[in-house]
């Protein structure tokens, strides 16, 4: 069975008034989780229309990779035989949508072979990059598949990454996102345009934060088609709306810019921020926050997440960074270095701290064990020559 199925994402089908279709989808199509786009519904029936031991191939959005709604798909696609996967998503492959495709060719099976599946970057439409064959199928994870399209040494770097703890994950209810849709606009309608007092909170949003720093009053912020300088809201407001944001925006947490080419976190010590509806944040003791900090603005971290979540890009490199990301990103088992907080309070209380985030970035390498070799191939332009970074100490 060859297709080229419709791609038709949530917001679309029901925007055009396709919920009855919907729901009738959902009840029948086991791969229907989340907010599914309709080409996900098209591998199952693709699956459940070929017999066993036959083969079904399709052209769909990359989004099966590594989108949270294709769990289902992919946990059930790798216990046939993959035979290959062609990522054409840098290719212009069709002039006339806006689609990143992959191609796949897998053949059904109820007791899968030692086929090694191939995952192939094409260098062009007719001709791959480069394949990776994956021998050992136990890490073709549920969660994503983007790992298994890069070279061997990426490969193993990713890996090797993957190995360390997931921190973040079992801070479990710490890591959240800031504010549901409702709560969103009920904020909208609170929010002023004036002086920041002690009796408000800034409004800080995607668009705001860079790295370790607030643009808040620097750059206008955007927040649901409105368009502020100095956007603040009376905390009695706050705590009206939710006295649990009221708390959480009275304390030091990270908040995390939610729509970026990389992570990009800044540290609220003082509790003075309303973290809006587009980002995320940490909360936790301030000696822990300003590692966490350190380890997010990292090389190491931005480096990970970007191949991690390849497939999930948007038009110019934009992630959408959510609380799933965040929790598991791979943090060092002694994370819990006091040269990193040190070098966090110079950042912080620094108006040129380029110097200081250089030598975060050294750190965060060897806290990560990582060979000079790899520090290479996260960062191309590394100052240290091998014998320094080798004699570098932490």
């Amino acid at each position: 069975m060859i297709g080229n199925p419709p791609y038709v994402d949530s917001e679309t089908m029901i925007r055009s008034g396709q919920e009855v279709f919907r729901k009738y989808l959902k009840e029948n199509y086991s791969y229907a989780e989340g907010n599914w786009d309709l080409f996900i519904v098209f591998i199952e029936l693709a699956k459940k229309l070929t017999k066993i031991n036959s083969i079904f191939s399709y052209i769909i959005p990359n989004k099966l990779i590594s989108a949270k709604y294709g769990t289902k798909a992919r946990s059930d696609l790798k216990r046939n035989d993959i035979i290959e996967i062609r990522d054409y998503s840098r290719l212009n492959v069709f002039t006339s949508a806006d689609v990143y495709p992959v191609t796949f060719v897998i053949k059904k099976s109820n007791n899968p072979s030692d086929i090694s599946p191939k995952f192939t970057i094409m260098n062009d439409i007719k001709s791959p990059q480069f394949s990776n064959n994956i021998g050992d199928v136990t890490l073709i994870t549920d969660n994503s598949w983007d790992i298994c399209f890069y070279n061997t040494d990426v490969f193993n770097l990713l890996m090797k990454l993957r190995t360390n703890n997931n921190v973040l994950k079992n801070l479990g209810s710490k890591v959240l996102g800031a504010a549901t849709v409702n709560e969103a606009y009920l904020i909208k309608d609170k929010l002023k345009d004036s002086s920041y007092l002690p009796t408000s909170f800034k409004l800080i949003n995607t668009g705001t934060i860079d790295s370790f720093i607030s643009l808040w009053g620097i750059k206008k912020t955007q927040y649901i088609k409105g368009q502020y300088n100095t956007p603040v809201i009376n905390k009695e407001e706050v705590k009206l709306i939710n006295e649990t944001r009221f708390t959480q925006s009275s304390n030091p947490k990270i908040i995390i810019a939610g729509m970026s080419s990389t992570i990009e976190a800044f540290l609220d010590v003082k509790g003075e921020y309303l973290a809006g509806k587009s980002t995320s944040i940490i909360t936790d003791t301030i000696e822990n926050l300003k590692v966490y900090l350190a380890i997010l603005n990292s090389k190491v971290v931005h480096f990970y997440v970007n191949q991690i979540y390849n497939s999930l890009k948007m038009a110019g490199g934009y992630l959408n960074i959510t609380p799933e990301i965040i929790k598991n990103i791979p943090i060092p088992l002694e994370y819990k270095n006091s040269k990193l907080i040190d070098i966090v309070n110079l950042i912080i209380s620094n108006d040129s701290p380029s110097y200081y985030i250089e030598e975060l970035n050294k750190v965060t390498f060897k806290l990560y064990n990582l060979t000079y070799e790899e520090v290479k191939i996260i960062d191309v332009d590394f100052s240290l020559s091998k014998q320094e970074y080798n004699e570098f100490e932490i």
